[in-house]
C-alpha cells in the first residue's frame, strides 16, 4: 500500500519521497533565537526529513530571494513581512510574544504571564525575601513578565525592585553605569529576574 503523502495548501499532491522545503525566518542573535532553531531541528530529526531554507541576514533584504525559493512553508518570528509571506498561500507557523492571534496560520505564543510567575515561584523556593526585576519599558512582553512576577511576589507577602530600561536611553554605556548603581543599590541576597 502506498503512503499516503501530504497536500500543500491549494491541493497539490506529493510525490514518494518528497521532502518539505520550509523557510525558517528566525533571528539567531539571541538564545531564544537558537533555542527555537535547535528545537525545530530536533523536530524535523525525529519527524523529517525536512528540507530548510534559514535566512540569517533578516527577511526585508532577502524576501526577492526568498520569492523565488519552491517552499512548501513557512516559520517565522518577524511578522513585519507577515503579508508577503502569507501571499505565497502555503502553510504558515508564527512564533511569538504577543499575545495576539494571527488569524487563519498557526500561532506558536510566549506566555508570559506564566514565565514571570514562574520566576518569581522559584525564587520564593530558594528562600529569598528580597527580590528585584530587570526588563524593558514600553515593550509587552517584558512588561508582562514584570507585572505576572510582581503579582506572585504580593500574593507572597512581599514585593519587587524594578528598573526599566528605555528605548530612549542615551547610549549603551550610560545604560550599563544606571544599571550597574541600581544593582549595587539593592538589598542583598537579591532574588532578580531578568525580563530575557
Amino acid at each position: 500500500m502506498d503512503r499516503v503523502h501530504p497536500k500543500a495548501r491549494g491541493g497539490r499532491r506529493r510525490p514518494p519521497g518528497w521532502v518539505p522545503r520550509v523557510v525558517l525566518l528566525i533571528e539567531s542573535s539571541r538564545s531564544s533565537g537558537r533555542s527555537l532553531l535547535r528545537g525545530i531541528a530536533n523536530y524535523a530529526h525525529y519527524h523529517g526529513p525536512w528540507a530548510f531554507y534559514w535566512e540569517p541576514r533578516g527577511l526585508e533584504k532577502a524576501w526577492p530571494r526568498i520569492q523565488s525559493l519552491e517552499a512548501d512553508g513557512f516559520i517565522l518570528r518577524d511578522v513585519k513581512q507577515l503579508e508577503n509571506v502569507l501571499s505565497r498561500g502555503l502553510p504558515t507557523v508564527v512564533v511569538g510574544h504577543s499575545k495576539q492571534e494571527i488569524p487563519e496560520i498557526v500561532n506558536v505564543i510566549t506566555d508570559s504571564e506564566t514565565i514571570g510567575k514562574m520566576a518569581a515561584e522559584h525564587l520564593l523556593s530558594r528562600g529569598f525575601h528580597e527580590f528585584a526585576f530587570c526588563g524593558f519599558d514600553g515593550i509587552p512582553w517584558s512588561e508582562l513578565r514584570g507585572e505576572s512576577f510582581r503579582r506572585r511576589l504580593v500574593e507572597a507577602g512581599h514585593d519587587a525592585h524594578f528598573y526599566q530600561t528605555t528605548p530612549e536611553s542615551a547610549g549603551w554605556q550610560t545604560e550599563l553605569n544606571k544599571m550597574a548603581r541600581w544593582l549595587k543599590s539593592l538589598p542583598k541576597p537579591v532574588g532578580l529576574m531578568a525580563a530575557n
